[in-house]
């Protein structure tokens, strides 16, 4: 299933937790857990964001002793590169030059930015 890459703020947040906790956990864990943060969110709102990222493919759920459990189906890395694809893609045809000349515009690297670029480059290039 191709995974849409856009997710609200709160999303983000939800999948962000999941991935600090770093094991499965049930939805009550997981209530608990933002409950603690001051969300004083209840069982249902969580359910929704919860039944939205497992429907996008972003969940996987096993089936515990007693309660489903949830954790990514993808790590941080991946779904970073994912989304920074997505938007070299779309906005930018995926051209790399066209996406770094929007983000500098007008203005000029830093000496420290211009190394890292280099340096960034050279390691691509020995990739091949």
């Amino acid at each position: 299933m191709s995974i849409p890459t856009l997710l609200t703020d709160t999303e983000y947040e939800v999948l962000s937790k999941l991935w600090e906790i770093g094991t499965p956990i049930s939805m009550k864990d997981l209530l608990d857990e933002f409950n603690k943060e001051g969300r004083n969110w209840k069982m249902p709102t969580l359910k929704t964001f919860l039944t939205r990222l497992l429907n996008a493919g972003y969940l996987d759920v096993e089936l515990g002793k007693r309660y489903y459990l949830y954790k990514p189906a993808m790590d941080r890395v991946a779904y970073e590169q994912k989304n920074a694809q997505y938007y070299l893609d779309k906005m930018y045809d995926g051209s790399y030059t066209k996406f770094l000349n929007a983000l500098i515009g007008r203005n000029s690297l830093s000496p420290e930015q211009e190394e890292t670029l280099n340096a960034w480059v050279l390691k691509c290039k020995s990739r091949k």
